[in-house]
């Protein structure tokens, strides 16, 4: 049986996964020099994408040791705020 927190991480798994379909969907319906806005729709489902994996892999990459993962997360998610 899964634990509340593999559960979490298999749905931010799926989050990503459906964030990339995304930005895939939108760069092919149009090329980038035609709509800044669909690029920066690509750009925000990109770095949702990437913070989604990051959570999602915390949970079983570092089980052990919880305050590295929660550093590292602060850092991205800061660095994405920039």
């Amino acid at each position: 049986m899964l634990s509340r927190k593999e559960i979490v991480s298999i749905l931010l798994l799926l989050t990503a996964l459906i964030c990339i379909l995304n930005a895939a969907l939108f760069g092919n319906i149009m090329p980038l020099s035609t709509s800044y806005e669909q690029l920066a729709e690509q750009t925000i489902n990109a770095g949702t994408a990437y913070i989604c994996i990051l959570y999602a892999l915390s949970t079983w990459v570092y089980h052990s040791n919880y305050s590295e993962p929660r550093r590292q997360i602060r850092y991205v998610v800061g660095s994405h705020m920039l």
